[in-house]
């Protein structure tokens, strides 16, 4: 009798150790701290963070006939430009690294498309001296926008004086309504 008590509270010592055994191993992530007065333990806090921005825009651009003096369309200088033009304006907001910069930019050419399958090419218009239009914004030249629904503080959108855009007439082969879809690349690049 005293051979099988001793069988079976070994066998239970056993049990026990592998239970507890096992259950120990959830908390090995955590620091298990104990003690019977006050204490102090340090915990490792990090954190990523990121720089957050919003773009503005425009949702479709409209143009219109007239002539222009002295531009470059695409890499064109014309004396008289005869054609239709408009502008797209465009721009950013957000919490930046000042490290960073915001950048938005057209892509060029852009193929517009006639309902004959007539196509004409849409193409940047610069002034004659060949000045940009603004396209990369740092953190001290962007406000504040709102992000996953949260606002980080009032929202400031910079924007730049617009960018010309259109084709020549003489690059038009069929006198219709063309239509055609303009993409802006945009994100965040280190200074």
């Amino acid at each position: 009798m005293r051979k099988n008590l001793f069988k079976a509270v070994l066998s239970l010592a056993l049990a026990a150790s592998v239970l507890f055994g096992n259950t120990g191993v959830a908390y090995a992530d955590n620091q298990e701290v104990q003690g019977s007065n006050d204490d102090s333990r340090a915990v490792e806090i990090t954190c990523n963070i990121t720089s957050v921005y919003s773009v503005s825009l425009p949702a479709s651009v409209a143009l219109a006939y007239d002539t222009l003096e002295n531009v470059y369309v695409g890499d064109a200088l014309q004396a008289n430009a005869e054609g239709y033009w408009g502008t797209i304006i465009f721009g950013c907001a957000g919490k930046i690294s000042s490290s960073e910069s915001v950048f938005i930019e057209p892509v060029f050419p852009c193929t517009m498309t006639g309902a004959s399958g007539a196509t004409v090419e849409l193409k940047k218009v610069l002034p004659n001296d060949k000045t940009e239009a603004k396209t990369v914004w740092n953190a001290s030249e962007i406000g504040t926008a709102e992000f996953d629904g949260v606002s980080l503080s009032n929202c400031t959108y910079a924007y730049n004086d617009g960018l010309r855009i259109g084709f020549l007439m003489d690059d038009v082969s069929a006198y219709e309504a063309y239509s055609g879809t303009l993409t802006f690349n945009f994100g965040i690049r280190a200074n």
